[in-house]
């Protein structure tokens, strides 16, 4: 994301924690009001790349970071 984008505009953006250090000036950080709140996840794909073992393989992935909450 391009976070000079944001600050010249009216824009909101979510960022993870670590990126808060050298935001630029006219960024204001705030918390997310989120606290207990659970996300799910879905994924979708074109068949075409149901058969695929790289494809198989990346999907496994994304699911079990997901299901960690990685």
């Amino acid at each position: 994301a391009n976070l000079a984008a944001v600050a010249a505009s009216d824009l909101a953006a979510t960022i993870p924690a670590r990126l808060e250090q050298g935001l630029p000036a006219a960024l204001v950080t705030r918390p997310l009001p989120l606290v207990g709140v659970e996300f799910g996840y879905g994924m979708i794909w074109h068949p075409r790349g149901e058969a695929s073992p790289a494809l198989r393989w990346l999907r496994g992935v994304v699911g079990e970071v997901a299901q960690d909450g990685a």
